[in-house]
């Protein structure tokens, strides 16, 4: 198995306290709050690394 080591401009936000769903385990506040620092990391992403394109991903599964 060949080995992928992180790539530049890589980054995580997360919030502190564990969510499963996407939505459901947010207010709309929360939610809207998250998504603005989202953006605004992006934004600094792309003016200190060349970029392509940008994916935002919702990872996870639920705990046993």
């Amino acid at each position: 198995m060949r080995d992928h080591p992180t790539l530049y401009g890589n980054t995580l936000v997360a919030p502190r306290q564990h969510h499963e769903q996407a939505t459901r385990d947010f207010s709309l506040e929360e939610y809207l709050a998250l998504q603005h620092v989202i953006y605004h990391v992006s934004e600094a992403l792309r003016q200190v690394a060349p970029t392509e394109r940008l994916s935002i991903l919702s990872l996870g599964s639920q705990l046993c």
